[in-house]
């Protein structure tokens, strides 16, 4: 029995040879990092969602214009907001119920539409008490609305 155990391990032992372990060479400082696919899709898709979310982000109106409404129309909107409600994609806005603030709040939605269509507004007008404005849109725009709207 002995014989053939031996007989065994020595076939066992020539058919496959242990594995030789190699060793990699170390990589350079200026050499490249080698990743996965899946990393490098992963990596990709990051970047291509950072690009879309920044053009996305693009207040078309020109730095004097945009002065010049945040001087008039976005300056009397800051002026009346009674309360503001961090929502999860966006901010609520509470108002006084008036003609005047409905007006206003009309023309600030109207000519948001044109410069950043890239907001979502809804807009409650309660009977008699209040007006709640909410500007909402996708990942990073409440950063957006606080830096450039100032609201």
């Amino acid at each position: 029995m002995k014989l053939f155990t031996m007989s065994c391990l020595f076939l066992l032992m020539v058919c496959h040879p242990p594995a030789q372990q190699t060793k990699l060479p170390e990589p350079k400082k200026d050499s490249v990092l080698h990743i996965s696919a899946a990393q490098y899709d992963k990596n990709q898709n990051t970047i291509a969602m950072l690009k879309s979310d920044k053009k996305a982000f693009t207040c078309k109106l020109s730095s004097p214009e945009l002065q010049k409404r945040k001087s008039t129309v976005i300056a009397k909107l800051k002026n009346m907001i009674v309360e503001k409600v961090e929502l999860n994609n966006g901010f609520s806005y509470k108002f006084k119920n008036s003609d005047a603030t409905i007006d206003l709040l009309a023309d600030f939605i109207k000519t948001e539409r044109q410069c950043c269509d890239f907001f979502n507004f809804s807009m409650f007008v309660s009977r008699n008490q209040y007006i709640l404005m909410d500007i909402s849109g996708q990942k990073g725009i409440k950063t957006f609305i606080h830096d450039e709207i100032g609201l």
